[in-house]
């Protein structure tokens, strides 16, 4: 909302140091487990996923997660005890190691769909797949969003009922186009990918949500067939392929940070488990 056509009306009136605790902690969070804290990071920002830009550092997460006292803010805190299925905890330790198997797995390029070993669109127990596309796309406003999640429910619609989704604009295509400029050799999508999800397993998003681990590889499936669809929508447009990408990412990530997605996740039934076994 402090956007101008010349940049952010905060910075341009109190210093490029002024900035609210949400600006100032983007793209970074923190999630305090048994084992320490972990540096997590947001890609629904073309600042993290598009273009040539330095490393991030453990230095400039700890100045953008600290409150205005200079303490650590958490954004969750992590169980002694995690739920893998349906009635079985495993110790955070073995957890971790069972999840570090994954980030390695990502992080060597294997494709996403081997890694997570569940398909997308698992059996719900009262919702439908069609009925919440319909949802989204229906509750679409006059915001950037909005329109986001428009594009999310088109493709849901598309992968569960073959839905031909309308013609939809890109509120949000200045910002990824200003980022592209600056990206001189295009990423692979595969890639993209890979690097959004090893962000979604290291910042358990899923803890909040109350789901086991195998119904969130199922729902980090789901996400990861919409973002393939919607990045093909998009690269039709005439859109470079690796900007295609880094917005399915920005809509995949953003409609997880609503109501709407939780309670999705928590319908999905997990008895028969949805996802292979990992161990």
């Amino acid at each position: 909302v402090y956007l101008t056509p010349k940049g952010c009306h905060i910075h341009a009136t109190e210093g490029s140091q002024a900035k609210p605790a949400g600006c100032r902690r983007f793209p970074y969070g923190l999630l305090a487990t048994p084992e320490g804290g972990r540096v997590t990071t947001q890609l629904r920002c073309p600042c993290r996923t598009l273009g040539e830009r330095p490393l991030l550092s453990l230095e400039d997460a700890d100045s953008s997660l600290r409150d205005r006292a200079g303490r650590l803010e958490s954004d969750g805190v992590v169980p002694d005890r995690i739920e893998m299925s349906e009635r079985k905890r495993i110790p955070f330790a073995r957890y971790s190691a069972i999840e570090a198997q994954l980030l390695v797995r990502l992080s060597s390029g294997e494709r996403a769909e081997r890694v997570l070993g569940a398909k997308p669109l698992p059996e719900r127990s009262k919702g439908s797949w069609p009925i919440t596309g319909v949802e989204l796309f229906e509750s679409r406003d006059a915001t950037a969003g909005g329109e986001a999640l428009a594009w999310f429910g088109d493709a849901l619609l598309e992968l569960s009922a073959g839905y031909k989704p309308p013609k939809r604009p890109r509120p949000w295509a200045p910002s990824y186009e200003r980022s592209i400029a600056r990206a001189k050799r295009p990423q692979a999508p595969e890639a993209m990918w890979n690097d959004w999800l090893a962000d979604e397993l290291w910042m358990m998003r899923w803890l909040p949500w109350g789901a086991p681990f195998d119904a969130a590889r199922a729902e980090l499936a789901t996400r990861l067939a919409v973002a393939r669809l919607t990045h093909k929508r998009i690269a039709k447009l005439g859109v470079r392929t690796d900007q295609a990408a880094a917005e399915a990412i920005m809509i995949v990530e953003l409609i997880s940070e609503g109501t709407l997605w939780p309670e999705v996740v928590a319908d999905i039934v997990t008895v028969p488990s949805p996802a292979q076994p990992l161990e």
